[in-house]
């Protein structure tokens, strides 16, 4: 019996050892716009952006916005002149509005004043030759019933001039935009006698249903969704936000979730954590790019027919590792911008490729910030750069970035925001700072270190046993 209880505690020593080296810890400090396709105009490649300012709107505080639609070359990035535009807004296939604008430069700027009415009124001065709408001290201003209501838009753009007021486009240039405005879906869940409320919050269509499974601690919800390829390919981005009670245990105690959509599992990326926007709630982001979304759409065909709606399934994974220990929460020196970096490593070892996502907020909205313009870069421990990359622009405020370390030591990573804006010469640089963070890369443990590490540390306990124990109960 004693000889067995040694064992066990040889055992049990044994397994505390390489739990211990296994768990070192790395320390750390929607669619807003849309780009349709270019057509060709007289030897020229032009489209048109669309962008909606501020990038996130919610439909249970309507306000203010602008809608900007600059029509430019795309290989040379130069806007075009004398554009005379005809602009329909349409939603659930119900037009809002549908008047004719002008911008001499090309970079129209529409102010919307959400209202509900069944006349639109615009304000603003008229191009004497079709009567487009434009402002001379300010954009034309529209009140209508746009951004009421959350959900897609389609902002539907023709080209009549260009060039000169004087001489008409025939056929005029046409284009599909879409933007959306964020609509927040509220429900309860009851889970061990509990109610708890769970906010989702769609960039994309209203939420259907919520179910929450107490067998298997899994959460799903759905919305309409047009899995057609034509439509899919030209979804730049499906982005959901979960709001879960940090105090809802069976569902948040893991910390990490495998994702499924319309019950395809989707990579890890697609799945964005932020424990850190609300003191009392975790922020869970349902990140679906186009890609994804062809994938899936590939799989789900049945009987060539496609379903009518996407059906979103979390289900938490056991046993995992803890975010805090993948993760760093930094704050811009200027206070205004928060970026969460996180790593797919828990311990990051030389001559491993380690893939960083950068996730920027807007520290003031507590909302993902748009269209950043950064630099990224990576110090060894004497400070010197191992790793740069200038000029990167998220469109959608998320990336990834990989980076194989060669050598051990505490590393710094330092991110540089100069400023928001899809176009350099229309930067806004009022989010420009700068912050920096430390991680550390430790050294790989061989096995046979480990196993020689356990075997000598064994045979001490053993050796320190035998010689307490009386001689016939020595083994």
């Amino acid at each position: 019996m004693m000889k067995n209880n040694v064992l066990l505690y040889m055992f049990i020593t044994s397994a505390f050892i390489v739990s211990m080296i296994n768990f070192i810890p790395v320390f750390g400090h929607g669619l807003a716009g849309d780009m349709p396709p270019p057509i060709d105009l007289s030897g020229k490649n032009v489209t048109v952006f669309v962008k909606m300012n501020p990038a996130t709107l919610s439909a249970a505080a309507p306000e203010d916005a602008t809608i900007g639609i600059r029509f430019f070359d795309v290989t040379t990035d130069e806007n075009l002149q004398q554009v005379t535009y005809r602009i329909a807004i349409k939603k659930d296939g119900n037009l809002l509005m549908n008047d004719w604008f002008y911008h001499p430069n090309g970079d129209l700027t529409i102010k919307i004043k959400p209202k509900d009415t069944e006349k639109v009124r615009i304000y603003g001065d008229k191009e004497p030759q079709l009567g487009g709408w434009y402002g001379r001290g300010g954009p034309p201003v529209v009140e209508a019933p746009i951004f009421l209501e959350g959900g897609l838009y389609n902002i539907y753009v023709e080209i009549f001039t260009v060039g000169t007021t004087r001489q008409i486009l025939d056929p005029p240039l046409q284009f599909d935009a879409w933007v959306s405005v964020a609509e927040d879906n509220s429900f309860t869940v009851v889970n061990n006698d509990n109610v708890y409320p769970v906010i989702i919050r769609s960039y994309f269509d209203t939420i259907n249903k919520l179910e929450f499974e107490d067998d298997s601690n899994m959460l799903r919800f759905s919305m309409p969704f047009n899995w057609e390829p034509e439509f899919v390919e030209f979804v730049s981005m499906i982005h959901e936000e979960i709001i879960i009670p940090k105090d809802f245990k069976s569902l948040v105690e893991s910390d990490t979730f495998q994702a499924y959509v319309n019950d395809i599992p989707v990579r890890d990326r697609t799945l964005l954590v932020d424990p850190y926007s609300f003191e009392d709630k975790l922020v869970i982001h349902y990140l679906i790019a186009t890609q994804e979304l062809i994938n899936i759409s590939e799989q789900i065909l049945t009987d060539s027919t496609y379903p009518e709606e996407m059906i979103f399934t979390l289900k938490p994974i056991e046993g995992t590792q803890t975010r805090e220990d993948t993760n760093m929460n930094l704050i811009t020196d200027n206070g205004k911008v928060r970026i969460l970096v996180s790593w797919d490593q828990k311990m990051i070892e030389p001559d491993k490729p380690v893939n960083f996502d950068i996730v920027f907020f807007d520290e003031n909205k507590n909302s993902i910030l748009r269209d950043v313009n950064y630099n990224f870069k990576i110090f060894d421990d004497r400070g010197n750069e191992i790793f740069v990359k200038n000029n990167i622009l998220s469109n959608e405020g998320i990336d990834r970035l990989t980076y194989t370390f060669e050598n051990e030591g505490t590393i710094t990573l330092q991110v540089y925001v100069m400023g928001t804006g899809s176009f350099p010469s229309q930067m806004d640089t009022s989010f420009m700072g700068i912050v920096e963070g430390s991680i550390s890369v430790v050294p790989e443990f061989p096995i046979g270190v480990i196993i020689a590490m356990v075997g000598a540390i064994s045979a001490v306990l053993l050796f320190t046993h035998n010689r307490l124990m009386p001689n016939h109960l020595k083994v």
